[in-house]
Order: structure tokens, then sequence, then C-alpha cells
């Protein structure tokens, strides 16, 4: 069933989400590896999750959205559809925020249940990281470019500090289409996710 899994309250539960038709929510006692209990949920889950540091509180993708649920009274808030599809979720430093990897970067409250800030909408990005000591994440996306997003996650005033590649100039992959001269002397292709154009020599290589 495709599980995902986060920790929460210093790591003494795990939290596991069941793909799609499943709906399920399972809270599993890590040291004695039993399962405590199942949380039936509204919708399909997409998989990410991530939980808060004292493990009340969840963010949790579902289909083209978010909940934050409480895990005290095993209830969902309201369904987040701004974040569009999320990726991955990540607690942010202060254990105050669900940080989501994805188009919109949206930041989420573990406290209000709702939706913060957006600090990406710049490109839709598949991994990042938070830091550990700072309001700050990053993310990194290979859908159009080689895009990495430096991310504020201060709550409302979140937003995005900038976008750079991620990998270093000149570069190439990912060739889709190619042609060659009619002498046969250089050859082009072009590189779907660097967003280039690269000539080669063909005698040389």
């Amino acid at each position: 069933p495709r599980p995902h899994r986060a920790f929460g309250a210093q790591q003494q539960r795990a939290f596991v989400t069941h793909w799609l038709s499943n709906r399920t929510i399972t809270e599993v006692d890590v040291a004695s590896a039993t399962i405590v209990r199942t949380i039936a949920t509204p919708e399909d889950l997409s998989g990410p999750l991530s939980v808060n540091p004292d493990g009340t509180r969840a963010a949790v993708g579902i289909q083209n959205a978010a909940r934050v649920w409480d895990l005290t009274a095993g209830t969902p808030g309201a369904s987040i559809t701004a974040t569009a599809s999320v990726n991955r979720f990540i607690t942010t430093a202060d254990g105050l925020y669900a940080f989501c990897v994805g188009f919109n970067g949206s930041l989420l409250s573990y406290a209000t249940q709702g939706l913060v800030a957006q600090t990406n909408q710049f490109v839709s990005t598949t991994v990042g990281a938070v830091s550990p000591t700072d309001p700050l994440a990053i993310s990194v996306g290979t859908t159009f470019g080689e895009d990495m997003i430096v991310h504020r996650t201060n709550g409302p005033a979140g937003g995005r500090v900038q976008n750079l590649y991620s990998g270093p100039d000149a570069e190439g992959d990912r060739a889709r289409t190619g042609a060659i001269t009619p002498d046969g002397t250089r050859a082009v292709a072009v590189n779907i996710l660097s967003d280039s154009a690269a000539i080669f020599d063909v005698a040389s290589g």
C-alpha cells in the first residue's frame, strides 16, 4: 500500500498513511512495535505526512490537497486545496509549521490547521529540506529545469527568497531531440532538464 511514515512525541509513535482507497492512518508504538490505533480518513490519501514535535498534530496529503489532523481527537481540519499536490511534508525547526514540498511551497500551521503562506509558486519541486535551526528551507525541482528554491518558513511572513540552478553551468542532461548539420560535422542536442542546447563536434565527440 506504499506507506509513508512520520514520527512524533520524541519518536515514541510512528504514523503511517495507507495509499489511496485504504483511507487509513495507522499509529504504531515504536518501542513495542504494536498498532495503537487506526484513523479512518474521509478521502483517498496521496502518501506524505509529517507530525509536530509533541505528536498531537499531523499534516497529511490527500488528492491534490492536504489536511492537518488533530491526532489527540482523531479529527481532521478543513481540506486545504491551495497546496495542490504535495510530494513531502517537513516540520520546521520551531515545530510550528509543516513545509510542503511541491508546487506552491505551502506552509501549514499545526496550531490553526490552516494555510499561513505560499512560499514558492515558481516551479514544482520533488525533494527538500529545512534548516535545523533557522526559519529556512530549500526544495529542488526537475520538472521543467534543474531548479533550487530557497524559502523563508517564518509563518505568515514566509515566502520565496530566491531561485537558482541546482547544478553547475553549463550542463546538459535528458536530451530528447537532436539534429546534425548537412555536412555531418556538428550535432545539436536539446536538454529537457537543463533547459539548454549542446553543440558537439562530431569528429572529436
